[in-house]
């Protein structure tokens, strides 16, 4: 529990989102980063006041109805720390694309994926932001703390996806979505996981994973870049939304 505190302590003293945390007390930013932690091990549902408030350092065990009302408050305002930046760096890059005279579908998933990967694996600050979202994903409430409110810049390129490939921005188109949704947060968890193992594990369970994708096992093959991995996740991710194959 004492590594999980100093990263508590670590990420309210030396986060990059200076700007967005002014709008937070140290207290409630001590909530914020113990929830993160803890609704990543154990899911939302099963995380309880007291986990938060423990983790976090406070005596108070009503600290969370004062400074937030409720869990599903701590969610909220937890979305509103991370994806008001998400938002911003993926507006930037839609801008970029739609000043061209043309873009691809790599040119869109880089749009999409990017600002999540980049922060997740190179930014420490993030780090349990990924195991947040996994959990979110496969919970059963999941979809309701998921506002869309806090994924606009995410559609945007879901609906550029559909306009350039023709299709039809409907039921079918969302349940592509939410798949995709799964799937990606999904991959990008595992290797965060695998990363954290020891580099002998790493190596094992990325050559099992390999072997069900038909992807040969010899040591040179397995997937351990991020270019080769990003590759995978991408072109993956565009088949699953578009039903195409795309060259990287």
């Amino acid at each position: 529990m004492s590594n999980n505190n100093d990263s508590i302590i670590s990420l309210v003293e030396n986060s990059s989102n200076i700007q967005l945390e002014n709008e937070f007390s140290k207290t409630q930013l001590d909530i914020l980063y113990a929830a993160e932690i803890i609704m990543g091990q154990k899911g939302i549902e099963n995380t309880s006041h007291r986990d938060i408030v423990n983790l976090a350092g406070q005596k108070n065990t009503s600290a969370i109805l004062y400074h937030f009302g409720s869990i599903k408050g701590v969610v909220d305002a937890l979305f509103e720390l991370r994806m008001k930046v998400q938002n911003q760096e993926r507006s930037e890059l839609i801008e970029n694309l739609l000043n061209q005279e043309d873009y691809s579908n790599i040119d869109l998933m880089d749009a999409y994926i990017d600002p999540l990967y980049n922060r997740v694996f190179h930014d420490s600050d993030w780090s349990n932001w990924i195991y947040f979202l996994q959990n979110l994903i496969i919970s059963t409430n999941g979809k309701k703390y998921y506002a869309d409110k806090y994924r606009k810049a995410a559609a945007e390129i879901e609906n550029l996806f559909a306009k350039k490939n023709h299709i039809k921005n409907d039921k079918m188109y969302s349940a592509r979505v939410s798949y995709n949704a799964f799937f990606f947060i999904s991959a990008i968890a595992s290797r965060k996981r695998q990363i954290e193992e020891s580099e002998n594990e790493f190596k094992q369970n990325s050559k099992k994973f390999n072997s069900l994708l038909n992807i040969p096992t010899d040591d040179e093959s397995y997937i351990s870049s991020d270019v080769e991995f990003l590759k995978f996740l991408k072109t993956t991710s565009i088949f699953i939304l578009t039903n195409k194959e795309s060259k990287f």
